[in-house]
C-alpha cells in the first residue's frame, strides 16, 4: 500500500510519484474506483509536471479538452499553464501560474506548486548552463543571489565561480560510499540505485514559493 493511499488528494507529490500517476490513470479508466475522489486529473497533471514529463502532461490536457473535462475544471487549466510554460521556456508565464496556484488552490494542491517549482529548478541545474545568466536565470527565478545560495545549500548543490552548479563534495562522497557498500562496481549499470539514493538523501523540506 502506498504511503499516501489513506489520504486524497495525496499530501505531497514527493513520495512515490509514479504510483500517484498510475492511480490517477486507473481512476480515469474506472470511474467507480475514483468515486468521491476530487481533482484526479489535477493531481495527475501536477505529478507529471513534478517529474518533468511535459509530453504526457500535454496528452492529458488534450484528452481532457477533447472530452470537455477541462471546461469544468479551472484548476486543471491553471496547471496546464505551468506545463505549457515549461515546454515554451516562458519564465514569466511559468512563475505567474505557479504563484497563482500557490495562492488560490485548495490544500494540499497549492503545496504542489512549491514541489513542482523545486523539481523544475533541480532539472535546470543538470542542463549544463551557468545558472546566473541567460537563459537559466529568469527560468530559475531566484529573487537574489542569497536565495539561490540557500536553495543550493538546502538541496546539496554548490554554485561555482563560472556560474555552473555541481553537487557538493559531501553528497558525492556519500553517493560513492553508498555504491561501494551496495557492491555497485559500475554506477551506469545501476542508475536506478543512484537515483533512489539521491532522492532519499534529501529531506522533505518544503520552502516558500518565490514570487519575484
Amino acid at each position: 500500500m502506498s504511503s499516501w493511499s489513506a489520504s486524497w488528494p495525496p499530501p505531497t507529490l514527493m513520495l512515490d510519484t509514479a504510483s500517484i500517476i498510475n492511480e490517477c490513470e486507473l481512476m480515469e479508466l474506472s470511474p467507480g474506483r475514483g468515486r468521491d475522489r476530487q481533482f484526479v486529473t489535477v493531481v495527475e497533471m501536477a505529478a507529471l509536471l513534478y517529474q518533468g514529463d511535459t509530453t504526457n502532461a500535454r496528452h492529458l490536457w488534450r484528452r481532457c479538452a477533447g472530452d470537455g473535462v477541462a471546461m469544468t475544471q479551472p484548476l486543471l487549466e491553471d496547471w496546464w499553464k505551468v506545463g505549457r510554460a515549461m515546454i515554451e521556456w516562458n519564465a514569466q508565464d511559468l512563475w505567474t501560474a505557479l504563484k497563482h496556484i500557490s495562492a488560490s488552490h485548495p490544500t494540499p494542491i497549492q503545496q504542489y506548486a512549491t514541489e513542482v517549482a523545486t523539481s523544475f529548478r533541480k532539472r535546470l541545474f543538470t542542463m549544463g548552463y551557468p545558472v546566473t545568466s541567460l537563459p537559466m536565470a529568469p527560468l530559475l527565478n531566484f529573487a537574489s543571489p542569497t536565495e539561490l545560495k540557500d536553495f543550493c545549500q538546502q538541496y546539496g548543490y554548490i554554485v561555482m565561480e563560472n556560474g555552473m552548479v555541481r553537487k557538493t563534495k559531501d553528497q558525492d562522497d556519500a553517493l560513492s560510499s553508498h555504491l561501494m557498500t551496495s557492491g555497485v562496481v559500475d554506477p551506469q549499470a545501476s542508475i536506478v540505485q543512484v537515483v533512489t539514493f539521491l532522492e532519499s538523501s534529501i529531506a522533505y523540506q518544503p520552502s516558500s514559493l518565490s514570487t519575484s
